[in-house]
Parts: structure tokens; sequence; C-alpha cells
């Protein structure tokens, strides 16, 4: 072979491995720093997936890898059966559409495999840059709620994830032979910006989940740290904890403190002009309809028709008219793709558990780290789906379908 067919070989590879480190390096970094930022590592990883993803993919699938991609496209069949159903206009596959863009994004990963590194960058970078900025517009701008360029209880959780992904990365920087005490105290920075993004958002939805996702971190890596760290953590967690409810500028006490008003004139008063109480009458009004469609669920008009008798009878309150789904991921599901979609949403987040928690009790640290940042992401976003339906938005379901792509191939890398 000559010079130049060896060139001509090697440069899409080349390529293909720079798109790929570009893109798992901008789709953390830049997610919420900048306007649907979330978008552009996403459309680097799509590019070189159209590329150069589909030679060779199925000798590159495993069974694992393979149902991801059934996970993948099962939840994109279930949106055009309830598109074809409801004869919906095909603006409303829009949001579905983005985990059908996945998977060409994670062929490409499949044969160029991403490095650690910059993923880990990248979720260091956004973390720290997202907890910072959210700092910023709550004290020097003054905002109630940060939120940068998205919905604001979207910000916060996007963010909450990605610091949990940075502590959850580091059993991976603590086995490195070069630079760990470098990664390790940056992954720590990135992991508490990222809870501080969460916190000035007020988003409260995120932090319902911690108990579980205190629960994966510790089989992770309880074998590996002693009893005196592990009281240390907790304490020192404890206390953190107590600072910020005692510091007024965060918010975090008043946001707490309106939860539990919220539920007690709901319970008590019957007051439902409360954003704990117009959930509660949302998630009430879907729970009416779900059962006279339970098969492939309403069209949005005639919910909307249905929801409007029941503010009518003074069943629930009439603000709940003014949002487009019930905040609630599984009843939102349920109401407007009924049983079926509901099966799409759950082979969704059961395939990543089924591809992630085996590695977290595996003998290699490595491993273990890797699988704990996969399983925290169907973890997290199933506790941001109790108070918000998360894949209605642009920004929760490209941060799902390419994070999960991502991570799959990461994990594999140590398998």
């Amino acid at each position: 072979m000559t010079t130049s067919q060896t060139d001509s070989h090697r440069f899409p590879a080349l390529l293909g491995q720079g798109l790929v480190a570009t893109g798992v390096l901008l789709l953390p970094a830049l997610s919420l720093i900048i306007d649907s930022g979330y978008s552009l590592g996403s459309a680097v990883l799509l590019l070189g997936g159209l590329m150069f993803g589909w030679r060779g993919a199925t000798q590159r699938i495993g069974r694992r890898e393979a149902w991801i991609l059934v996970a993948l496209l099962g939840y994109v069949l279930v949106h055009l059966v309830a598109q074809v159903v409801h004869d919906l206009s095909w603006s409303d596959f829009d949001r579905p559409s983005r985990f059908l863009l996945a998977i060409p994004a994670f062929l490409l990963m499949l044969r160029f495999p991403p490095r650690v590194e910059h993923f880990m960058a990248g979720l260091v970078a956004g973390a720290s840059m997202t907890g910072l900025w959210g700092l910023w517009q709550k004290l020097i701008e003054g905002v109630p709620r940060a939120m940068g360029y998205t919905h604001v209880i979207q910000f916060g959780n996007i963010s909450m994830l990605m610091g949990l992904l940075c502590l959850a990365g580091l059993g991976w920087a603590a086995m490195r032979s070069q630079h760990a005490r470098v990664w390790m105290g940056a992954l720590i920075l990135g992991g508490l910006l990222g809870m501080l993004g969460s916190l000035m958002s007020g988003s409260r939805g995120g932090w319902v989940g911690l108990p579980l996702v205190a629960l994966a971190f510790y089989r992770a890596y309880a074998p590996y740290v002693s009893r005196r760290l592990q009281a240390l953590i907790v304490g020192g967690g404890t206390i953190m904890l107590a600072l910020i409810l005692a510091i007024p500028q965060t918010g975090v006490a008043q946001r707490v403190g309106q939860a539990v008003s919220n539920v007690e004139q709901y319970l008590v008063e019957g007051n439902a002009n409360t954003s704990v109480g117009l959930r509660f009458d949302m998630w009430s009004a879907a729970a009416q309809a779900i059962p006279r469609h339970p098969v492939l669920g309403w069209d949005r008009e005639d919910y909307m028709a249905f929801e409007a008798d029941l503010i009518e009878r003074g069943d629930v309150a009439p603000a709940i008219a003014n949002f487009g789904h019930p905040h609630n991921e599984i009843l939102n599901t349920l109401l407007f793709e009924g049983i079926i979609g509901l099966f799409g949403l759950l082979l969704l987040y059961g395939a990543a558990l089924w591809r992630f928690l085996p590695g977290i009790e595996s003998n290699d640290l490595t491993r273990r780290s890797m699988s704990l940042c996969g399983a925290l992401l169907p973890i997290c976003f199933i506790d941001f789906g109790l108070s918000q339906s998360f894949f209605e938005h642009n920004s929760g379901a490209m941060v799902y379908a390419f994070f999960l792509v991502v991570l799959a191939t990461l994990v594999r890398r140590f398998e």
C-alpha cells in the first residue's frame, strides 16, 4: 500500500476520533451556559455518526448495546404511534426525534470510543460554569431563581446531574497513574459547584431523590472508603447543608418553608393556588382522565376540554389550564400516549439501569466509577420526573439521550 493510500485510510479515523473528542467535551461543557448549548456537542456527534458511524456497525453491537438501541428506537416508535393515532403535526415529533438522533452518535462512538478524560473535563467545566453563573444571577443580578437560558427547573436539575456525575468520577480519577490529585480536586470542585447551581435555581425536585443517589454511591464506593472517611463525608455534608439553610441569600430555607406551607394550605384549607397545590390538582386531573383512554392516551385538545370541564365544576384550580402537561413524567406519558407510551418510557429507564447497575459492584474501581455515572443518569431522571415532565423539554430529551450513549460507550471501555 502506498503512502497516499495509507493516508486516505487514516484520515477518516483521525477525523472520526476528533469529532468524538470534540463532541464528548462540548456536550456537558456547554449544556447550560449558552442558549441551547446542549445541542452543540450533540450536533458534532450526530455529524460524525452520519459520516462514519454506520460502517461495520453490526459487528460492534453487543447484547447490552443492542438493548440501548432498542430502548431509543422503542421510545421513538411509541411516539410515532401517538403521532398517527392523534393526528399530530410533525412539529410535535421534534422532541422525541432527539432520541433517534442519538443512534448515529452511538454507532460513531462504538467505532471510535471516547476518552473518559474528555467527558470528565467537559463535566467539570459545565458544572463549574453553571454553578458560578447561577451564583452570579442570584446574588449579583438579584433574580429570584437562577435559570440561565432554559426553564428554571431544567437548569437546576441538569446542573445537579452534572455535579453528581463529577463526584461519581472520583473513583476513575483515583486510579489514574498521572495527575490523580489534580483530577480529584477538579471533580470535587465541579461536583460542589454543580449542586450549587441547583441550589441557586431553587428547584426542589432534584433534591428529593438524593437518598437513592446516596445509596448508589454507597454501593459503588463503600468497600474503598474507610468508616472514618464515611463519617467525615456525612458530617461534612450535614454541616454544609445546615450552613446553606442558615444563609438567607441562598433562598433554600425559604423554598423549603414554602413547600411545607403549600402542602398545609392544600390539605387543610383546600388552597390549590400554590406551586405544590397546582401540581396536586394537575395530578388529580390527569388521574381522572387516564382511565378513560388507557391504551393510547388522549388527544391534547380533547384533554384540554376535559380539564376545562373539571375547572368549571370546581374540581380543580382554574390556573392549571396555564400548563401544557401535568408536571409528572409517568402521568404525562399515560395521559397522552397511554400504556403503550409508558412501556416506551420504562424501557428507556430500564435498559439504562440494566446496562449500568451490574458494573457498580465490579472488582475494577474504574469500571465501578463509570458504571455509577451511567446508573445515576436514569436514577436522577426518574427523580426529576416526579415533579416535572422532563422529556417535554428539549434540554431534558437531549441530555438524557446523548449522555446515555456517551456513558454506555465509556463503560464499555473497561469491560
